[in-house]
């Protein structure tokens, strides 16, 4: 089991490296082939100040755009070579609105899509919400860099090895661990944490954890089911809290939200870890 087909959405920004970095780690890990994605902006102005000199200034900005994606593309394919992965390159430009439903598109032909989580201190024209639009609209997983750079054990290159799943009992947390399973079944240990459950068929069952950590065992998951019944905090702030306590290098979590509702997008828990997140973050819708 294990991710053949990576997408990375490449970025000239400072959080850029640590989501390569990770990319090669894990194209090496999976024997996968690894296709880099620049999506340049496309400069807009609004419809009521068109001038036919504006016109030609901005099909000049967008050949600019043009061409710095393109070498950014073909430096990623210089560093492939020499990292000796198999690799691809493809490049789009695109409205500022549009950009995550191209990530999107090109994400439908992979297994696993890489990129940064936006640093709130240097936006880029896409804003601090693109990440949960691909997530919610790519229908494969996603995972998120921190924008500070790898985090916990993966600093240290051993991403992967200690990796905390956030577990309701949703559709979306299923299929969060389906889709990880390639991560699941390779780590050294899978904390499975359970955050206020709520028994009963509907709910978590008479065991809350029980039947999902089993159904991780069958798989070949070393996993441990940690229950969290009582807590001042937010299930959110508790799920973030527990990554210290277990050592962890990596979350897995189901994304909540509406694809269709751009001005809801992710429920508040997603949202929250999304933009406190400190090490890297696997999210299914």
């Amino acid at each position: 089991m294990a991710y053949k087909s990576i997408l990375l959405y490449l970025e000239d920004t400072r959080s850029a490296e640590a989501s390569l970095q990770l990319a090669v780690k894990m194209a090496r890990d999976h024997d996968a082939h690894l296709t880099g994605l620049v999506v340049g902006v496309e400069p807009t102005v609004p419809t009521y100040g068109y001038h036919p000199m504006l016109i030609e200034a901005l099909e000049v900005q967008r050949q600019a755009i043009e061409e710095e994606a393109k070498a950014l593309a073909q430096s990623f394919n210089r560093q492939m070579e020499q990292e000796g992965l198999p690799a691809d390159s493809r490049v789009e430009v695109a409205l500022p609105g549009l950009c995550s439903d191209t990530i999107s598109r090109h994400a439908r032909y992979s297994d696993l899509v890489i990129m940064s989580q936006p640093d709130p201190d240097n936006l880029g024209p896409t804003g601090r919400h693109l990440p949960e639009h691909v997530i919610l609209g790519c229908g494969c997983p996603v995972l998120v860099v921190p924008y500070i750079g790898l985090g916990g054990g993966a600093a240290n290159g051993t991403f992967g090895k200690r990796i905390v799943v956030a577990w309701n009992a949703s559709r979306e947390a299923s299929r969060a661990i389906r889709d990880a399973l390639p991560l699941l079944t390779r780590a050294d240990e899978v904390s499975l944490l359970v955050v206020k459950p709520e028994t009963g068929p509907d709910a978590h069952g008479e065991n809350p954890g029980a039947d999902i950590a089993l159904h991780l065992a069958r798989q070949g998951c070393r996993v441990e089911v940690h229950i969290i019944k009582s807590t001042k905090l937010s299930p959110e702030e508790a799920i973030l809290s527990s990554l210290t306590d277990y050592g962890a290098d990596a979350l897995v979590m189901g994304a909540y939200g509406h694809a269709r509702l751009r001005e809801l997008a992710l429920g508040g828990a997603t949202q929250h870890i999304l933009e406190h997140m400190t090490l890297p973050v696997l999210m299914s819708h």
